[in-house]
């Protein structure tokens, strides 16, 4: 996208603004790049182009959004032709009897099917081939039949104009609706861009009959942060509730549970020096380091427990496990950090989308082994009725 980015702005100095550049890029997920979209539905057509208005100027303040387009902006030129009801009247006629007519009499009418050799059914229809499909004056001059008997042209009874009109017209529950595209910088994040955008729809104060739905890339970044949000507090539950199990205790279980915030520290600290945004992949790294911080801990505590069934004060255990410890906690973690340092770097082919993974764990890992070392021991002493009163 960067990349992109910098060829259409070589494009435009060598070329100007005598050609329009555009470029076909999207995203894993199958969505347009750095494309905010959602949409705004109302009952009242007439208020939600208000609303619209509204919004797009509002998000025009923004300096990191570099377009704003709306289903409104996207126009194709077509005959409209509007009824004067009056006089439609004063002839008898009614707007659908005269919209039928004209439907009929420039497309044609279905009046029978033939069977073909294949056994396809083939519509055949009948009508005036192009005679009034040629031009405004000639659509003008169609003459309809009114109940009377009386031929009228269509020019007396309805205004035949060219207009620009929509390409499709979006509907959503059964209400009139918008659909907003907000392109910004490469540099901002999806979550930096939501919040400016919900910032602006909050500045706008759009009507309580107004609804604003996210979609694209914007409603799936929702879901998949609660989802991995929730993933990982249901992580955290199942290893305490494995641990309890073993250790057949809920006390020394909660001890080990202060590896997991220590590992927190380092998660903040890498991803800030390496400018890593919060995404899936990062809360997925966030999840994965439940299950590997632990470890520490486990190994930690678990010794203590053994020197202490040998008769040794939980004081001189606690010393011991330390020191004893320390190799073994580090080479599990540094086998961990190691493996892990090709894809935190981006060595390979397509190692971007994983490489926030990497540096969450890399990062949580450091932290949470050094400070497991110092922390762990403190809370067992606290734990502990021998060293709780220690001074």
């Amino acid at each position: 996208f960067e990349f992109v980015e910098e060829v259409e702005r070589d494009l435009h100095k060598e070329l100007g603004e005598q050609v329009e550049i555009n470029f076909n890029v999207s995203t894993t997920t199958g969505s347009s790049p750095n494309t905010l979209t959602f949409r705004l539905t109302d009952s009242d057509e007439q208020r939600l182009h208000s609303s619209v208005d509204k919004v797009q100027q509002e998000l025009a303040k923004e300096q990191v959004i570099t377009k704003v387009s709306t289903d409104l902006d996207i126009t194709v030129k077509e005959v409209q032709i509007e009824v004067d009801r009056e006089k439609a009247k004063d002839y008898g006629f009614v707007p659908a009897q005269i919209a039928q007519t004209v439907n009929q009499m420039t497309k044609g009418q279905l009046t029978t099917q033939i069977m073909a050799e294949d056994g396809a059914v083939l519509p055949v229809y009948t009508g005036f081939g192009q005679v009034f499909n040629d031009s405004i004056e000639s659509l003008k001059s169609m003459q309809l039949r009114s109940p009377a008997g009386l031929f009228v042209k269509l020019e007396d009874i309805a205004t035949v104009s060219v207009q620009e009109g929509p390409v499709s017209i979006r509907r959503s529950d059964q209400a009139a609706a918008v659909a907003f595209f907000v392109e910004y910088e490469t540099k901002e994040s999806l979550g930096g861009i939501s919040a400016k955008v919900d910032k602006a729809l909050e500045k706008a104060d759009l009507p309580s009959e107004t609804q604003v739905v996210f979609s694209g890339d914007r409603e799936l970044y929702d879901s998949a942060i609660n989802d991995m949000l929730l993933a990982v507090a249901l992580a955290i539950v199942l290893v305490y509730i494995v641990m309890a199990a073993q250790f057949e205790s809920f006390k020394y279980p909660f001890v080990i549970m202060f590896t997991v915030p220590l590992m927190i520290i380092g998660v903040a600290i890498a991803m800030f020096a390496t400018n890593t945004l919060i995404g899936v992949t990062s809360v997925i790294g966030v999840l994965v380091l439940v299950g590997i911080v632990v470890n520490n801990g486990i190994v930690l505590v678990d010794y203590i427990n053994q020197q202490k069934a040998k008769g040794m004060a939980t004081y001189n255990a606690i010393l011991l496990a330390t020191q004893d410890r320390l190799r073994p906690i580090l080479m599990t973690a540094l086998t961990t950090i190691l493996g892990l340092l090709p894809l935190a770097l981006g060595i390979g082919e397509g190692t971007e989308m994983n490489q926030p993974m990497g540096i969450v764990v890399i990062g949580g890992l450091v932290t949470s082994t050094l400070l497991t070392l110092y922390i762990v021991p403190i809370i067992y002493s606290l734990m502990d009725k021998e060293t709780r009163k220690m001074r």
